[in-house]
């Protein structure tokens, strides 16, 4: 009965290779000595070369187990199994075949060692046949060279003798022929008779096969795996193939029988020199990737025994190359038991490594390595692999690993908010979740969820950053550095100016990135001079040992005095700069062309620009702009030609000067050129096009564009939305234009602005109020703009009550101090409205001085109600401002005509022409 149990599972073994073969087998039980058992009969074929014999097919290996089945008789019997003990019929264990020394491939290259005298003694013989005879040999061991290394893979039949000798056999035929060759020049060459043709490229070769054999020859006396570390690779396979092509060739140019042999000199020498070329490659890559290699094999076989893993991540974690690893790792044959040994340090150090070196394959395969072993990773290695989906922008992979973790903790939902703040197409995608988690947040918590409100931009809710402020302040970690510059830059976003500089007053501990943060958020709503003035204050700090400004800094501050033209501090804060031993970058060269450009001192900023140590497309581009700005076409026109370094950037700044100055004729013509040389335009391009060229306002241009946005997927660009909406509105399709809105997911304050817009110019003003009251429902917070198209339309529409909620709303509610557009929206209400004792009251609140604008709609208001009292008060002022204005002129004329003031109405038109001034009529065709 044992006997049969034992039987039934080796025979299962053997028919289920599912196991190893030292697996299947059944160790055996102590046994007396015996007598040695015969081996069994066999074919002499057979038992010395292992070839198939005709009954049994392959032979069995001397390692094979009981259970392979053919006998070695040649009959094809089935082998007698041994007893379940051990013993043998006659009481004998059975004793394993000895191992052979000699197979078929080691026969072959005996044959190529054996066959080097041969070829010598070939080569020195004269004859007709003599020099086919030498070829023959070469092609013959060519062959062999192939073909024992085929026959050892393909039917296991390699021996390490073989392994020895093979190499061996290689080296010795091939540099026995190059020697011959220099020996006994070439007696028909068509390239040159010169004694180094071969000389050069047989040192190369044969030196190169000398140290690679030394190389081994250390590597065997170390371990297995730095043996395995300078192996053969495919580099040396293609060199030792265009070695014996090359010597084919030049024996064979020696056959005087051969027609073409002067021909096969040339290949064969250009083959011998390139074959150099790869001996001499191969070397110095063996020796450069050595200790790479070394290490890594050594860490694969580790990972593979399951031990030693704290020194694995240490020299992972020191590895500059980790390419090979990286493979070797994740196609590694893990056992799921190695794998639970192994500590989750060294996958989240693997995960790491792929993100900072941006292997996002190799990456996913770990991932998918630890999936295949049902491996559920841990808080600590997931949060590994969410950060480097999130390195490598894979948003959807990071969500992915993070909905497996049965239990996150803190360490998991601060990888997924960061991942989401940095990536998320939706800015309040990390504000949802942490709302839903539950989790009690950190300081790392806070700064992402602000993270993630910085990278909505404008139109933040306030009240967002105030509660997230309160909870840093709760937790006790209001003070922290990261958190106190995010929440700089969201109230930046939010223009809650004053909360912004607040938290920058009661930090403790500044950096240079609060004082950017502050001097960035103080541009956003146009307060440059606000800007300057922390300019000033970080420049006292610094002098008191504080930080010190850096390249972003003096790039912000040269952008405020550029609006400001404000030359003097701007050469005040770049003397701060030279003095700070800040290092300019292009990017600090640019800011300095762009402010000297927009100041108007063209020539200084052109002679900048040519002593840039280098140019790029941002440079040309702030001169460009310069010159556009000071109406100066011609020039920039021809700096964009000369222009060595055009991005898209360059291109824009050239079509939206031509538009600033007038010259929409020429747009099209641009842009068309712009595509010819293979740039596209690009979200900025619409937005500047759109608005400006006359096709655009047609059905068919608005279409045009549309079909344009939708193949390059612009449509999420807030900017594109609003120019789309504005062109179907001059179209006349306001439908289409909603329906562009209603498909617009991520809809911002520009977007519904611009929608606003569109329904109030069509008359419709009831929707137009209504739309704001959504926008202001689905949280989006109105801007400047937003307000005066609002107001706007309320002066159209005469909804003098609704326009007086909206202005004061604007402080109130939202936080936004009304700017002139603003007042000169409500005082057009009021003076539409016959107000005008209201309307001039809310000039005398104003607290700056009121412009023409003002004014104007104040001297409108009087002329529709026959005021002239207050007509000529307001025409006074407006004589101050604007004299060469020919509207205020004839608006006061026609305001006395109507009144029956005739002589002073012809005062004014005397006035009119007194200063060289008349009334252009308007014309219909023009």
């Amino acid at each position: 009965m044992p006997s049969s149990i034992a039987t039934h599972l080796l025979k299962a073994a053997a028919a289920k290779p599912l196991f190893s073969p030292r697996a299947a087998q059944i160790p055996a039980l102590p046994r007396p000595p015996a007598a040695r058992r015969p081996p069994a009969p066999a074919t002499a074929a057979c038992r010395w070369f292992r070839w198939p014999s005709p009954a049994r097919g392959l032979c069995s290996s001397p390692h094979s187990g009981p259970a392979e089945g053919m006998g070695s008789d040649g009959t094809g019997a089935r082998r007698r199994l041994p007893p379940a003990n051990g013993l043998s019929k006659e009481g004998a264990p059975p004793q394993p075949v000895p191992p052979r020394l000699l197979t078929l491939p080691t026969v072959l290259t005996i044959g190529r060692v054996a066959a080097v005298p041969f070829l010598i003694s070939t080569f020195y013989m004269e004859g007709p046949w003599a020099a086919t005879a030498t070829t023959g040999i070469f092609l013959a061991a060519a062959i062999t060279d192939w073909l024992d290394g085929y026959i050892a893979r393909k039917m296991h039949l390699g021996t390490p003798f073989g392994a020895f000798l093979d190499p061996v056999a290689d080296k010795l035929m091939v540099a026995a022929t190059l020697v011959l060759l220099c020996t006994k020049p070439l007696e028909t060459s068509l390239l040159t008779n010169g004694p180094w043709l071969l000389t050069v490229p047989s040192i190369a070769i044969i030196g190169r096969e000398i140290t690679m054999s030394a190389v081994r020859e250390w590597a065997a006396s170390q371990n297995t795996q730095v043996l395995e570390a300078v192996a053969v690779n495919n580099l040396g396979k293609w060199k030792t193939a265009t070695q014996m092509t090359a010597l084919t060739l030049l024996l064979a140019s020696r056959d005087p029988s051969l027609h073409v042999q002067g021909a096969l000199v040339p290949p064969g020498v250009a083959l011998l020199y390139a074959s150099a070329g790869l001996a001499i490659w191969s070397l110095v890559w063996t020796v450069f990737e050595y200790d790479m290699n070394k290490v890594c094999q050594y860490m694969i076989a580790l990972i593979k025994d399951g031990s030693s893993h704290t020194c694995i991540e240490t020299s992972f974690a020191h590895s500059a190359n980790i390419t090979s690893t990286l493979s070797e790792l994740t196609t590694s044959r893990l056992q799921p038991t190695v794998c639970a040994k192994c500590k989750p340090n060294l996958s989240a150090i693997v995960s790491t490594r792929c993100a900072d070196a941006g292997h996002l394959a190799a990456g996913r395969q770990l991932h998918a390595r630890l999936a295949t072993l049902s491996v559920i990773p841990s808080n600590f290695l997931a949060s590994k692999l969410i950060s480097l989906y999130s390195r490598t922008g894979r948003l959807h992979d990071a969500r992915r690993v993070f909905d497996a973790i049965p239990q996150p903790n803190l360490f998991a939902w601060n990888a997924i908010l960061i991942a989401l703040s940095l990536h998320s197409p939706q800015p309040s995608a990390a504000l949802r979740l942490f709302a839903a988690s539950g989790v009690s947040p950190d300081e790392i918590t806070v700064s992402a969820l602000l993270k993630s409100l910085a990278a909505s931009g404008p139109g933040l809710s306030p009240l967002v950053a105030g509660e997230l402020h309160a909870l840093a302040f709760l937790r006790g970690f209001g003070a922290d550095l990261f958190v106190s510059n995010g929440l700089i830059t969201a109230y930046a976003n939010a223009e809650d100016m004053r909360s912004a500089r607040a938290v920058f007053d009661q930090m403790p501990g500044k950096d240079v990135v609060s004082w950017n943060s502050l001097i960035s958020a103080y541009a956003r709503g146009g307060r440059y001079a606000e800007r300057l003035e922390l300019f000033h204050e970080l420049v006292q700090a610094c002098a008191g040992g504080g930080v010190r400004p850096n390249s972003v800094t003096v790039t912000s501050v040269l952008h405020a005095c550029a609006q400001l033209k404000a030359v003097d501090f701007g050469v005040y804060a770049l003397r701060i700069a030279n003095e700070s031993g800040l290092d300019m970058d292009i990017a600090a060269w640019n800011s300095v062309v762009g402010f000297y450009a927009k100041c108007g001192r063209l020539h200084y900023a052109r002679q900048l620009l040519e002593r840039m140590p280098k140019k790029d497309a941002v440079s040309y581009s702030a001169m460009i702009t310069g010159y556009m700005n000071n109406g100066h076409v011609d020039e920039a026109m021809d700096l964009f030609r000369q222009a060595d370094a055009k991005g898209i950037n360059t291109w824009n700044a050239l079509i939206s000067g031509l538009i600033q100055n007038g010259h929409q004729s020429d747009v099209l013509g641009l842009l068309h050129e712009m595509m010819g040389a293979g740039i596209l335009p690009n979200t900025a391009t619409l937005s500047i096009i759109m608005p400006s060229a006359p096709l655009f306002s047609t059905l068919l241009g608005a279409k045009q564009a549309h079909g344009y946005v939708i193949r390059n997927d612009y449509g999420q660009s807030n900017n594109v939305v609003s120019a789309l909406i504005d062109a179907y509105s001059k179209a006349g399709f306001l439908d289409m234009a909603r329906k562009v809105f209603e498909l617009h997911e991520n809809r911002s304050t520009i977007a519904w602005t611009s929608i606003i817009s569109a329904v109030a110019a069509h008359g419709d003003v009831t929707d137009a109020l209504d739309l704001f009251n959504q926008m202001v429902s689905a949280g989006t917070r109105p801007d400047t703009v937003t307000f005066t198209v609002v107001l706007t339309a309320c002066a159209h529409a005469g909804k003098v009550a609704e326009a007086r909620e909206f202005f004061h709303s604007m402080q109130a509610m939202f936080g936004i101090s009304p700017v002139m557009e603003q007042y000169a929206c409500m005082i057009s209400v009021l003076s539409r409205a016959g107000m005008l004792k209201d309307g001039l009251d809310l000039v005398n609140k104003m607290p700056f001085e009121p412009n023409a604008k003002v004014w104007g709609a104040l001297l409108n208001g009087a002329a529709a109600v026959g005021d002239v009292e207050l007509g000529r008060f307001v025409f006074d002022r407006l004589f101050i401002i604007e004299p060469k204005n020919t509207g205020n002129y004839v608006v006061m004329a026609n305001l006395y005509s109507n009144a029956g003031k005739w002589e002073e109405a012809e005062i004014i038109r005397s006035m009119l022409w007194g200063v060289g001034l008349e009334k252009v009529p308007g014309c219909s065709w023009n």
